[in-house]
Formats: C-alpha cells, sequence, structure tokens
C-alpha cells in the first residue's frame, strides 16, 4: 500500500515492525516470516539500501529453503528478487544463475500445478444469453 504511492518513509517503520512481530513468532509461522523479509528486501532495494536488501532476501531464501516445497512460487519469487540485487550490485554471473533457478522453479510449479486443466477453445460454448 505504502510503496504503490510512493510514501516510503511510512512503509519501512511498518515493514520493519512485521517483520520484528514475525520473527517473535519464528517457529509458529516460517513462510510469513520469509514473506515479510522478502518484501522488506525488495523494499530496501527500491531505495538503494543494497546491503540492507542482501541481508534479508538471503535470510528470506534460507527460510523458504527449509520451510517450503522446493517449487514453490515464493521461493522462486524471492530468488528472482535476490537476482535483482544481485544486478545492482554488479554482480551479473551470479544474478543469470539466480534467474535461471527461479525461472526453472517456477515452471516446475506450473507443470505440476497446471497439469490436466488444459482448455481446446474449440470446445468452448458461448455463455447463454
Amino acid at each position: 500500500f505504502f510503496q504503490e504511492r510512493r510514501r516510503f518513509e511510512e512503509a519501512q517503520p511498518v515493514l520493519e515492525r512485521a517483520v520484528h512481530i514475525w520473527e517473535g513468532q519464528r517457529a509458529a509461522d516460517p513462510p510469513s516470516l520469509a514473506s515479510g523479509l522478502h518484501n522488506l528486501g525488495v523494499f530496501y532495494t527500491a531505495l538503494g539500501r543494497l546491503s540492507q536488501a542482501k541481508d534479508c532476501l538471503e535470510r528470506a531464501i534460507h527460510i523458504a529453503t527449509v520451510s517450503l516445497p522446493p517449487d514453490h512460487p515464493n521461493l522462486a519469487a524471492y530468488t528472482a528478487s535476490y537476482a535483482v540485487l544481485l544486478r545492482k550490485l554488479g554482480r551479473k554471473d551470479e544474478a543469470k544463475q539466480m534467474e535461471q533457478s527461479a525461472k526453472l522453479s517456477q515452471e516446475r510449479y506450473a507443470r505440476r500445478n497446471l497439469l490436466g486443466y488444459t482448455v481446446d477453445a474449440r470446445q468452448l460454448k458461448p455463455p447463454a444469453q
């Protein structure tokens, strides 16, 4: 909400507080902590606070790696965000590896979850009037 409206000074304490709360409940809900860290890392990346962004995104990826399936879409999103950060840090080779990893994870997830959901458009009927 705050980020969309470019109200960064208001967003930062809200994001940091949310992460702090989830850190206190880490054992109860690791995926929420990972999500909060990811959001904070993306926020820091947008502000150019790359060292803080790196810490948050690395923690998010670590937590997601142990608490989510390997092809979970959130893990792919966290990896893609980390790739963006690596590019900003000038680490293009590592960024490319992260981008490829995120893409493969997204493709595996799509294959597994969309299998059997194909539609032949020729068999569709117009809606009844």
